[in-house]
């Protein structure tokens, strides 16, 4: 089973590095986040260096779902952080 996730977390970093004058609950809930996708890649990395068989069915479905999720956060993330790229320097009207 190849671990082939990781680009979210980095991605995540990104979008908090920077002062898009976010509520600090909102900011809160995505250091939130990012503690969960560093948990779920954790999770995805020990299950891929494990022999396949000597993995149980469960494990293996689990393992299928969390990366299915991670590779759709990962997706939202890097359209997320594409469309404030691509509006960084306009001026939205109120």
């Amino acid at each position: 089973m190849a671990l082939e996730v990781g680009s979210a977390v980095p991605s995540l970093d990104k979008l908090l590095q920077h002062d898009w004058g976010l509520d600090k609950t909102v900011k809160d809930k995505l250091w939130s986040l990012e503690a969960k996708l560093s948990s779920m890649h954790d999770f995805l990395d020990d299950v891929s260096s494990m022999p396949p068989g000597q993995l149980e069915w469960s494990v293996m479905l689990m393992a299928r779902e969390v990366r299915e999720l991670y590779r759709a956060i990962e997706t939202r993330l890097h359209s997320f952080i594409a469309r404030i790229d691509s509006t960084k320097d306009t001026f939205l009207p109120l």
